[in-house]
């Protein structure tokens, strides 16, 4: 802070008169500065008596104002700053231009609401502040830097205590003026500067506001490399910028900054518990074993600081239950839940150590494809968010395990849960990875519930991910990839050419950026069949079976990929005009079918019946079709009875009479539903 070694005072009050008490008030005022430059409380007493001599000299009261300030400026002796305040109080109020007087008052509050935590003491110094700065000399550029400062330091206090972005914009414009005269400052002004922004950012979603607190921070660096709060501040606002930009280049910088840091401070547990974080948090995102694996030996030197921390012991926990799971080793996953439940009994309520035992107990779900450990996981959380309902992470881990849920059991009630708990999340925190994920659960609902207005809520939400993520479409092709099957299924229920077009031209796009995507070229080919189905243009039939070809090349035992080459197979023979190729195609698509039905897939059946009804071998489409009722293949009675390829079949008796006993069957099995 400002030495206040220049004292501005009105003309008025430089023309006080040379007086006897006037000179007894100086003496006294002078020995009672030297008694408390040298601790010894007696010059409080050498003050008071000077006042009784002088009691309406501003400069005297500023020079004692400023001492007192400077001997109460430690733990323990509040009630002398208070005496100070006192002092300079009654020192404006006799000189109300004073300008010097006004800054140490504003900076004695800041100091009251540091050592004793009150903050309305941060309110009452930056009216202070904003006093003195209507008093300034508009020419005296360097004094209006100073006070910007110290205005924009108070602000950013109350900022902090509000937690409203107005307050975190106003300490930004006041050090915005003081970065003006940037020579004057040490690297205390920008970090200050940096983290205002950067909390504004955070505030607001706004990455520009982070990169601005990245170049303060910078700027601290640069006036002092040792400054081990630079560098931390530097290090976690490039990990806040890798997560919203998922940019290599933020991680390597965040990692160089982490690496300073732990080397300025090697004994501060912070430093490594933070570069932990950051390495488990990218390696699990990214499936990379190696930043996993990195993670754990930042949480050993963390722990070999204190081996007790719940929330070393919980991030470690993170790390060995995520490298279980990507390596399917069960001793991995004993060990992460022994971690966590050290940690959950060390600290049963802290949300850290919370994530990280219902994050042991997912894994476990994972590896044994056990429901109940799901379960589990999500009671874990739940009791989480009794504690806090705000924590985003506890409501997207929820979210994500009724998406697995759901996923795992073909539950509606499970997709509906997840996609409820996804959107609280997206509201605490409007990231692109929970849009994405929220986009994800409600296609999955959607195409479970044949519902279009889900679909399009998802495609909403895919384009809000894509939109924030500007580089999603390299970083991230399966972002692309789920968004352009969402759009596919959702061609279906408004048979619209223009919607099958947009889904084949990102699958395109996908295919463009990684040839190898899995399952790009089956998807291809479904969205090619579909519009081809709508419009029965060979053209596009063919352009299906181009695609369906490729898919097998890359996975030769995919049954489903048969039963679609089938179908497309099936379709372009009814179109094609040459009777050759439909004669071929026919005899193609029913070896398919036959392969798909012996490498198991049950929806087989009910093709191969489709196929035979159409070549007219009614008997035979009856046998697969019974067989597909055996194994609870066949599609629902509606679109059974407007199946094209079923119509020959339907003129015989012997579909009527198994209509009549299928019809028969289910409304049995509804009644009994409804009894039980």
């Amino acid at each position: 802070m400002n030495q206040y070694s220049s004292c501005q005072i009105s003309d008025g009050a430089q023309e006080i008169p040379l007086s006897e008490e006037h000179l007894k008030a100086e003496h006294f005022t002078s020995q009672g500065e030297l008694r408390l430059l040298h601790n010894d409380p007696a010059g409080i007493d050498l003050f008071e008596v000077a006042t009784q001599l002088d009691s309406d000299n501003p400069i005297m009261l500023y020079r004692q104002g400023l001492a007192l300030f400077e001997y109460g400026s430690e733990l323990g002796k509040e009630k002398t700053l208070r005496l100070a305040a006192k002092k300079l109080r009654t020192c404006t109020r006799i000189d109300p231009y004073f300008l010097s007087a006004w800054q140490a008052w504003g900076d004695l509050l800041s100091c009251q609401a540091i050592l004793t935590g009150q903050k309305q003491f941060f309110n009452h110094a930056q009216e202070k502040f904003a006093k003195a700065l209507t008093l300034v000399d508009e020419n005296d550029h360097s004094q209006i830097a100073d006070l910007n400062w110290h205005y924009g330091f108070a602000l950013f206090e109350l900022a902090k205590h509000s937690g409203e972005a107005l307050d975190y914009q106003k300490a930004i414009d006041a050090f915005q003026k003081a970065a003006a005269h940037p020579e004057r400052f040490s690297e205390e002004f920008w970090i200050c500067f940096g983290k205002a922004c950067k909390e504004l950012g955070l505030c607001i979603n706004d990455v520009r506001l982070l990169v601005k607190a990245l170049h303060c921070f910078k700027h601290a660096v640069t006036l002092a490399v040792g400054s081990y709060e630079a560098w931390h501040s530097m290090a976690s606002t490039l990990h806040i910028l890798y997560e919203k930009t998922h940019d290599e280049d933020h991680f390597s910088q965040a990692n160089e900054c982490y690496s300073a840091g732990a080397q300025l401070k090697p004994d501060l547990i912070d430093i490594w518990l933070d570069w932990a974080v950051f390495l488990y948090e990218s390696g699990k995102r990214s499936h990379d074993l190696k930043r996993v694996r990195a993670s754990i030996e930042k949480c050993q030197r963390a722990a070999a600081l204190d081996r007790s921390h719940p929330r070393i012991l919980a991030v470690w926990a993170e790390c060995l239950a995520t490298m279980g799971e990507l390596t399917e080793r069960l001793d991995l996953l004993h060990e992460a839940f022994n971690k966590a439940s050290e940690a959950s009994q060390l600290a049963p309520e802290d949300l850290v150590v919370c994530l990280a035992h219902g994050h042991c107990l997912q894994a476990f779900g994972h590896y044994f494809q056990d429901c109940d450990y799901y379960y589990q996981a999500i009671e874990k959380w739940q009791t989480g968010l009794s504690n806090d309902r705000t924590c985003h992470r506890l409501w997207h881990a929820i979210a994500c395990t009724y998406l697995m849920v759901g996923t795992i059991e073909q539950d509606i009630e499970s997709l509906e849960r997840s996609c409820r708990f996804f959107g609280k999340a997206s509201d605490l925190c409007a990231n692109s990875v929970y849009f994405f994920d929220y986009a994800l659960a409600l296609s999955k609902l959607g195409e479970i519930s044949h519902k279009s207005k889900i679909l399009e809520d998802a495609v909403s939400y895919f384009e809000k991910a894509l939109n924030l993520q500007k580089n999603a479409v390299y970083l991230h092709p399966e972002w692309l990839f789920y968004y352009a099957c969402t759009i596919d299924i959702l061609g279906d229920y408004h048979e619209d050419p223009a919607i099958y077009s947009r889904a084949i031209e990102i699958f395109s796009l996908v295919l463009t950026i990684d040839p190898d995507f899995p399952m790009i070229h089956h998807r291809l080919g479904l969205a090619f069949l579909h519009i081809g189905e709508l419009l029965n243009e060979v053209e596009y039939f063919q352009r299906s079976l181009h695609y369906m070809r490729l898919a097998m090349r890359c996975d030769e035992d995919n049954d489903q990929i048969l039963l679609d080459w089938a179908i497309a197979l099936i379709n372009f023979a009814q179109s094609t005009p040459d009777a050759s190729d439909s004669e071929a195609s026919l005899r193609d698509a029913e070896l398919k079918l036959t392969q798909a039905s012996k490498l198991g897939n049950l929806q087989a059946y009910y093709q191969i019946a489709c196929l035979n009804s159409l070549l007219g071998h009614y008997e035979r489409a009856m046998r697969f079709i019974e067989k597909a009722d055996e194994f609870d293949a066949l599609p629902s009675i509606e679109d059974m009875m407007q199946d094209e390829w079923l119509e020959g079949l339907r003129a015989t008796p012997y579909f009527r009479e198994f209509m009549y006993r299928l019809e028969k069957a289910r409304v049995s099995e509804s009644s009994d539903d409804l009894e039980a």
